[in-house]
């Protein structure tokens, strides 16, 4: 009896359906609805203010002008809606999207926090001094989109799709894209830390005049971008791929770029003090007055690159190959290759297996 009485306080609600039903022309007086499910629900020229919408599900539905002002939404799950939305002044928390298609998407002076879209395609968005919070993204396909001034925090998206897409003077505090394609992309007067691109593709992507110190963009292949004149002083570019990128008057000073590849680049003033580029591979680059003093170029390939004008004033050269008429003009060091030849001769370390890799002097010194 105890564990019957102990059940009778638990409350289940079931929730309120309504299905198939037309809202038209300020037709919805729901203005504190809570706990409903819609189905297959028809909304359309309706505009509504100073409301409190909880935990409430559309399922098929669509939205066609609907405008939202001093609104208050918590626990929204939207699954294959059509929607066209705007939103200003409000405040939205844990909404989810899945399966859903965006027409239109507004948002300006707004606060939203716990946002999850997953399989969603916005063809059109406009978001003005926002404040997006833990916004997580799985095969999102945004196009034509603005994010302009306010702050982008703690965003996470993986496989998705930008094309044509804007952020302006946007504080970026943790952003994290995982393999997504950027093509067409601009950002203009960016702020924030820990900004990562990993194993994107990113394609006529600008990043010009910008402060993207200690951001990462290992893996990813970017071809025809430009970082003119940014500064990207720390930044982890490891196993990249500069395709006819524009890296004109850049600041590279401590880059990371072991094992990447510049192919066809504007690489003209730039600067690579101190950067870490071993095993990289530069080809066919204009490196006009490029500062490559003190640069770590072991094992770097320069064969298919002429060096003429550029200075690799006190850098580690040691395995690094060069034109055929350039060889030997970079004096080696001969107790690195003593060494080198020490290994290639005896072979220590694991013949085979998993566990091999190849040995020698570059790998430890």
């Amino acid at each position: 009896m105890s564990s019957m009485a102990g059940t009778d306080n638990f409350a289940f609600t079931v929730p309120r359906v309504i299905k198939d039903k037309i809202f038209k022309d300020n037709d919805f007086s729901a203005a504190g609805a809570s706990n409903i499910l819609f189905i297959s629900c028809h909304f359309e020229n309706i505009s509504l203010s100073h409301c409190h919408f909880h935990e409430l599900r559309f399922e098929q539905c669509t939205m066609t002008h609907l405008s939202l002002k001093n609104v208050l939404c918590e626990k929204l799950i939207f699954t294959r809606c059509q929607l066209d939305i705007a939103i200003n002044d409000s405040k939205g928390y844990e909404l989810c999207f899945h399966e859903c298609q965006f027409n239109s998407l507004q948002s300006h002076c707004s606060t939203l926090e716990e946002i999850t879209m997953h399989h969603t395609c916005i063809d059109s968005g406009r978001f003005i001094n926002n404040v997006i919070s833990q916004f997580i993204a799985c095969d999102l396909k945004a196009q034509n989109c603005i994010l302009k001034e306010g702050e982008l925090r703690d965003f996470s998206g993986y496989q998705c799709h930008f094309i044509n897409n804007t952020w302006q003077q946007v504080l970026l505090t943790r952003q994290v894209m995982g393999d997504c394609t950027l093509d067409g992309c601009q950002f203009i007067e960016i702020k924030g830390l820990n900004r990562t691109w990993f194993n994107c593709q990113l394609k006529s992507c600008e990043f010009i005049n910008l402060s993207l110190e200690q951001s990462s963009f290992h893996r990813s292949v970017l071809q025809a971008c430009s970082f003119k004149s940014s500064r990207l002083s720390g930044t982890v570019l490891c196993e990249c791929q500069f395709l006819y990128t524009n890296f004109n008057h850049a600041s590279l000073e401590s880059i990371q770029g072991e094992q990447s590849y510049f192919s066809h680049c504007d690489l003209r003033y730039a600067d690579f003090t101190q950067a870490n580029l071993v095993a990289a591979t530069f080809a066919h680059c204009d490196l006009g007055a490029a500062i490559i003093a003190g640069a770590d170029l072991r094992a770097a390939n320069f064969q298919h690159q002429p060096l003429q004008s550029t200075a690799l004033e006190n850098c580690r050269l040691h395995g690094a190959n060069f034109m055929d008429h350039l060889a030997g003009t970079y004096q080696q060091d001969t107790l690195l290759e003593d060494i080198a030849h020490w290994y290639q001769t005896y072979h220590p370390g694991p013949k085979s297996g998993a566990d091999s890799k190849k040995t020698g002097v570059i790998n430890y010194v």
